[in-house]
């Protein structure tokens, strides 16, 4: 595989004749080792070629459709870096990576999906590494999507996971000069209250270097002998979520002892808790920005098939983790995209310090198909007000760990208030897999269908991160 790369020459550009030599042989590579016949599913080198050959705005659409093709015989390593010094190289890349990911996704190949939502984090938060080959540290090229931004909360978080790391030898003295501008930023951010926010600057990255919100470590998470515990009843499990006139239903010890272990230790080492936007210390992870490994991807391929009377068809099309600080005020309500979701607790009761708290509210109302993404899903207010006018009641399902929960993701839900003990380790983590889509299902009979513009914005935000929603929205 290594010799299908283009040659980087010294000033660190890919010529056109190097991508389309490289884009040749890789083409000739694949055919010699899948056959001939599938040669109308690859793109070729004479596509390529006359690409190249057309103006700027093609060669960058030539490139993008390279990175595609690398994507489906390597491991998504080398032609990152390729990309990466690529001097002409801007947002198209992304953006066909972007929707590749999501093509992926629809029609079930999670593998190409994983692959192509890994070069995609690694383009944008992929941090320095040694390379012994060249026997100096390469920083690449950073593509920014939106400019970082410091909070209390999550300089504290990141502190607090270096330290972890630190313990156990997977990070170096190094970090305690980075732990220290940490500690001096959240003393300058203090003064301006718990919440408060701000852009990282020129020089504060200069102090830091690629530290903050990028890709230091990530855990390797491999696929076990099993992973889904097997101690619940499948059929009462399916009939209960059928019989619920909402669509919910509980299982305590979910996954195997083992995989939970490996969940939790790839949530706890990986730093790829980027998504800062939530008040009172929340972090999100997602599937394109670093919650993906085979582990996981693992597992929701087993949900599908033990249960399919409750995922039936439906497809993967989100990962999601989120880590949460010691308390939690209020609940977070709200709708999501998807059809069916499947939230998993991780962390253990032992850090709960209030057995009362710390679980899920889901009403019996489900979000208009009218709304917007935004609507169901980002104003709590909106939200609230019309749970009062539709006299919605919720239940409650206490925390508990490896206590899984399927529900309909139409139906709207929050997090309870929580009050988890002090410590990196106490943090409240739940991973969630969500399946399908709820504009392509509109099972809410009583409900018109959905305007062009409401589903329009569902596809365009409710399954990616903010970030890569912003991105692809300009």
């Amino acid at each position: 595989m290594a010799d299908s790369q283009p040659a980087i020459s010294d000033e660190g550009y890919v010529s056109s004749a190097e991508l389309a030599d490289a884009a040749a042989q890789y083409v000739a590579m694949l055919e010699s080792e899948y056959g001939a016949e599938k040669r109308e599913s690859l793109v070729t080198a004479a596509e390529l070629r006359v690409r190249i050959a057309q103006e700027s705005k093609g060669l960058k659409a030539a490139r993008a459709r390279l990175a595609t093709l690398l994507l489906r015989g390597t491991e998504a390593r080398d032609e990152c870096d390729i990309l990466r010094r690529e001097n002409a190289l801007d947002g198209s890349v992304l953006l066909e990576l972007d929707q590749r990911t999501s093509s992926y996704l629809r029609v079930g190949q999670l593998d190409l999906a994983s692959r192509s939502a890994r070069l995609q984090t690694d383009l944008i938060y992929g941090a320095k590494r040694f390379e012994p080959q060249a026997g100096r540290a390469i920083a690449p090229r950073r593509i920014r999507i939106t400019t970082p931004v410091l909070t209390i909360q999550k300089l504290r978080h990141d502190i607090e996971q270096f330290e972890y790391l630190r313990e156990r030898n997977i990070l170096g003295d190094e970090f305690c000069e980075v732990i220290n501008h940490y500690e001096d930023l959240i003393r300058r951010l203090t003064p301006l209250g718990p919440e408060a926010r701000m852009p990282l600057s020129p020089a504060d990255e200069g102090k830091l270097g690629d530290k903050y919100s990028r890709l230091i470590h990530v855990r390797e998470s491999p696929e076990l002998p099993d992973v889904l515990s097997g101690s619940w009843n499948r059929e009462a499990v399916e009939s209960e979520y059928l019989n619920d006139s909402n669509g919910v239903a509980v299982v305590d010890d979910f996954l195997t002892a083992e995989a939970l272990e490996s969940v939790r230790s790839f949530c706890l080492e990986s730093t790829i808790w980027f998504t800062n936007r939530y008040a009172h210390g929340r972090f999100g992870a997602f599937f394109r920005e670093g919650f993906n490994s085979p582990l996981l991807l693992q597992i929701a391929r087993e949900v599908a098939k033990a249960f399919p009377a409750i995922v039936g068809d439906r497809t993967l099309r989100q990962l999601w983790g989120f880590k949460y600080g010691e308390q939690l005020p209020g609940e977070t309500v709200h709708a999501d995209f998807a059809a069916v979701n499947l939230n998993i607790w991780i962390t253990p009761e032992s850090a709960n310090r209030d057995a009362a708290t710390g679980g899920l509210y889901i009403y019996d109302c489900k979000a208009p198909l009218t709304w917007s993404f935004d609507e169901y899903n980002r104003r709590p207010e909106l939200i609230r007000g019309f749970l009062r006018h539709r006299g919605a009641r919720s239940r409650y399902i206490p925390y508990k760990v490896n206590r899984a929960i399927f529900f309909n993701s139409n139906l709207f839900h929050g997090t309870a208030p929580l009050d988890f003990r002090a410590g990196y380790e106490n943090r409240r983590i739940n991973v969630s897999f969500l399946y399908g889509d709820r504009m392509e299902e509109a099972d809410d009979l009583g409900s018109p269908r959905p305007s062009a513009a409401a589903q329009s914005s569902a596809s365009r935000v409710g399954w990616r991160s903010a970030s890569f929603a912003r991105f692809r929205t300009g």
